[in-house]
């Protein structure tokens, strides 16, 4: 799976979407111009815990 972000809206997603796709689908895409691959996956951070 890669993560990706739409550069061009498709017919089913918009532009500056973010989205988790196959490797191939993601490839086919980055190769049409159409998304490019997001290296870092963004994770939510944890809060500090209250002593």
């Amino acid at each position: 799976m890669k993560q990706v972000r739409y550069l061009k809206s498709t017919h089913d997603a918009f532009a500056g979407e973010k989205r988790c796709l196959s490797d191939r689908d993601a490839e086919i895409l980055r190769l049409m111009g159409y998304v490019e691959f997001l290296n870092t996956v963004e994770k939510k951070t944890q809060g500090k815990r209250k002593k």
